[in-house]
């Protein structure tokens, strides 16, 4: 009896073949719609949109590539460009990296 409702089930070897290469299209569309959907949302390089996750009503640290850093509130924001007033810019008074030497007592 249990033999019978597998058989029935999977049928046939082609039938199963059928089925398994049904999923795998299926599942690889998916995966391929996830991938896509990833891309082209800008979800892969900026986190979505600013508003999603930044609070407009506090100060918003800004690192830009060549080692500057403003801090400001953002007015307003889009995939090109941020808008920041009450701005604060921070210099660093020399290198950032330091290095720790170990004092000597002296005799």
């Amino acid at each position: 009896m249990f033999n019978k409702a597998i058989n029935w089930f999977l049928g046939t070897q082609e039938k199963r073949k059928t089925i398994l290469w049904a999923v795998i299209i299926l599942v690889s569309a998916l995966l391929i719609l996830t991938v896509f959907n990833g891309m082209f949302s800008g979800n892969g390089k900026n986190f979505g949109r600013l508003s999603d996750w930044a609070d407009f009503s506090k100060y918003q640290a800004v690192f830009l590539s060549n080692g500057q850093v403003y801090f400001g509130k953002v007015t307003d924001a889009n995939n090109q460009t941020l808008v920041l007033e009450d701005i604060y810019y921070l210099r660093s008074a020399g290198n950032l990296q330091t290095s720790w030497k170990r004092s000597e007592r002296m005799k």
